[in-house]
């Protein structure tokens, strides 16, 4: 039976749209059709970004699950954003992110942290969404 391990050159890519509304307040969705009704952003404004995520072994599940439990010696708890973050960080290999002068934005824990929330959110959303 084929696919039952993952190969480290799985990838597979998910595309996020964004664009500005009138108040220059930056939108993200990985549904233009709904950035653009819910969020009243002109079709001729958004733009799309692509992130490319290497396909997820059972090893980082493991790793994932291992760095989320919060354990004081008394109480345990699990921290969901962690698992999120640390999905993205970890799976991410590239992306279209370009500086001003039209070179490709490297890849990097520093970078990813410097994404905006809403486009950061709309890739995590989409990531769950393709994984679950």
């Amino acid at each position: 039976m084929q696919g039952l391990l993952i190969d480290n050159n799985d990838k597979f890519d998910i595309t996020i749209y964004v664009g500005k509304d009138k108040d220059e307040q930056i939108f993200a969705d990985s549904d233009k059709e709904s950035l653009i009704e819910l969020d009243e952003i002109d079709a001729k404004d958004v733009q799309n970004v692509i992130f490319t995520f290497r396909s997820p072994a059972y090893r980082d599940e493991v790793n994932l699950l291992k760095n989320a439990v919060i354990s004081d010696g008394m109480n345990v708890s699990f921290d969901p954003s962690t698992v999120r973050y640390q999905r993205f960080k970890n799976l991410l290999v590239g992306w279209s992110l370009k500086d001003s002068k039209g070179k490709t934005i490297p890849v990097s824990e520093s970078n990813i942290g410097k994404l905006h929330p809403r486009l950061a959110g709309a890739v995590l959303a989409a990531l769950d969404n393709k994984l679950s």
